[in-house]
């Protein structure tokens, strides 16, 4: 008996909500003091305009929802109230124009629930709001407009004045990991990738044939980041030192130009790290800065605009920092961006994919080069470590 008892303990536990006792104290205090403020404001009104009715049941729901689960699309500030407003119209509706109350009673919920989602502000409270007007057999389209809309509205109100004192977003706003992974997050190669992941998120959705009540961003977010986490974990002992290639070719800021270019072309390299005399990086330079700064039109010859370059590079008009009027300092970035060997590689994920790299200098923990990582280099390591496992 006590391993069934200690089976099904672990069962529920497994299965049920999971919710910090910080995030529980959060909203129970949420839900006292602002239903205690609503309550205070309802019935002052109701006794200012004579009515009896200033509270509605099912408004306890739907803090519930705001307070606790802020992000649920029921908890949006549009199934809220214009959810409620759609099954109180109906409630009333009912009772106005049916006679038989068990007819009343199932019409109002099915009715209700349909029309909120025709008007794509499902609340599953509202239901509820619709089913105590058949009970109460109110017969009055003045409910609809007090109490429920305004407490609908006190409600929201208080909700987004209590997230923003704790330091929340009300309504809730979907979050976009995805658009991180870019420098130009409304690229058309990053737009399309997240037009292929919606329709896929969509498409094993459909698989489950059932609703699912969270937003598809705040879905796709969560994807990303357990698949991040399940990659950091398979490669979290793969260091920078163990994928890159060493020894590297390096120039010094004072290498003619001509010389730097031959070695980018007879090597078949895009970049060169520039040091200084204790082999520390002090800049780079790629095939890139080379076409640029050489003002090269592919439409016309290539090679007498380089070899110009090359030689009187310094009367184009650059600035030079060096002694020599055509040497690699010239046209060097800086700073630039390194590592440092025993990152874990991971890390790189963050520089290439969200800032544009595509080659990055390894140094060692006296800032020394002792390596090269291109984007390659990172690919190859991750396709034979997920192989491997």
């Amino acid at each position: 008996m006590k391993n069934i008892n200690q089976k099904f303990l672990s069962n529920y536990r497994k299965n049920s909500l999971f919710i910090s006792w910080s995030e529980r104290c959060i909203s129970v205090a949420g839900i006292f003091f602002c239903c205690g403020l609503l309550t205070l404001i309802a019935h002052q009104s109701g006794e200012f305009l004579k009515y009896q009715e200033w509270i509605f049941a099912s408004i306890g729901a739907n803090a519930v929802l705001i307070f606790l689960i802020p992000s649920s699309p029921m908890a949006q500030p549009r199934a809220i109230i214009l959810g409620n407003i759609i099954s109180a119209l109906v409630g009333v509706s009912c009772v106005l124009l049916i006679g038989n109350f068990q007819v009343a009673f199932c019409l109002s919920i099915a009715i209700s629930v349909f029309l909120m989602i025709c008007f794509n502000c499902l609340n599953a409270p509202a239901a509820a709001t619709a089913l105590g007007i058949v009970i109460g057999h109110v017969s009055t389209y003045r409910y609809v407009l007090f109490p429920v809309l305004m407490d609908c509205l006190i409600l929201v109100f208080l909700g987004f004045f209590y997230h923003s004192l704790i330091g929340r977003n009300y309504p809730h706003k979907p979050l976009k990991f995805l658009d991180k992974w870019k420098n130009n997050p409304d690229s058309e190669s990053n737009q399309a990738f997240k037009k292929i992941q919606q329709i896929e998120i969509d498409r094993v959705l459909s698989e489950y044939k059932e609703v699912f009540d969270i937003d598809r961003n705040d879905l796709a977010y969560l994807i990303k980041r357990v698949e991040f986490g399940a990659y950091h974990k398979k490669l979290e002992n793969m260091i920078c030192r163990s994928i890159m290639s060493a020894p590297v070719i390096t120039v010094e800021i004072h290498t003619l130009l001509e010389n730097a270019w031959n070695l980018l072309r007879e090597n078949h390299i895009k970049s060169i790290p520039v040091v200084d005399k204790s082999r520390q990086v002090i800049g780079i330079v790629t095939l890139e800065d080379f076409l640029s700064h050489a003002d090269i039109d592919f439409r016309r010859s290539f090679e007498k605009p380089m070899q110009d370059f090359l030689s009187i590079g310094a009367k184009k008009g650059l600035v030079t920092s060096t002694h020599y009027p055509n040497a690699i300092g010239q046209i060097m970035k800086k700073p630039v961006r390194v590592i440092s060997s025993d990152r874990n590689v991971m890390d790189l994920v963050h520089i290439f994919a969200e800032q544009g790299h595509h080659h990055l200098p390894v140094i060692d923990e006296n800032r020394h080069l002792v390596g090269m990582i291109t984007q390659s280099d990172f690919v190859q390591a991750i396709h034979e470590s997920l192989q491997k496992q």
